[in-house]
């Protein structure tokens, strides 16, 4: 690398105003470029932070953080209101009533199809092994049955010769 220029007396080929000059990797920068960052950057004891005042800011500032965050968690915990709550108008005219804690919880709605699970199941598996016919309407029927049992998120599967139905 010594032996590559770096006098800002090499003339730049595409602007001859701007000079020539290498950086320390050895590419041609611009000669300003060079300067700023040669001012920049000193390596001397002088300009090295020192690292138990710098350790000693940072458990300051973590410390007032978690303070921060405490007062934070005290202000958002949850409060219990009595009562009834007041509704706007705006909310009341779209149709929407206070109704207490004795609300009902919603179940899982019961899926009764025309066919039953071990004729769907058979159909299904046996589709292409026992070539049924597309044209029957069982055929029709059954895969229609695994489409809806597929829409809801139940699987149907074989568990000691029992077809039973599984959720996703």
């Amino acid at each position: 690398m010594s032996s590559l220029p770096n006098k800002p007396k090499d003339v730049n080929p595409k602007n001859p105003k701007v000079p020539l000059v290498r950086d320390a990797s050895g590419k041609f920068v611009k000669s300003d470029a060079v300067q700023s960052l040669a001012s920049t950057q000193t390596f001397g004891k002088e300009n090295q932070p020192n690292f138990e005042e710098v350790y000693l800011e940072d458990a300051e500032r973590t410390k007032e953080l978690k303070e921060q965050l405490a007062e934070l968690e005290k202000e958002a915990e949850v409060k219990e209101i009595k009562g009834e709550i007041e509704l706007p108008e705006m909310v009341k005219k779209e149709g929407v009533e206070v109704v207490g804690e004795e609300v009902p919880i919603p179940t899982q709605p019961t899926l009764t199809l025309p066919l039953d699970d071990q004729k769907i199941y058979k159909v299904i598996k046996n589709f292409r092994r026992l070539h049924q016919n597309v044209k029957d309407s069982i055929t029709w029927l059954s895969w229609w049955c695994f489409r809806q049992l597929q829409l809801v998120g139940i699987k149907l599967k074989e568990v000691h010769g029992k077809i039973i139905r599984e959720t996703n």
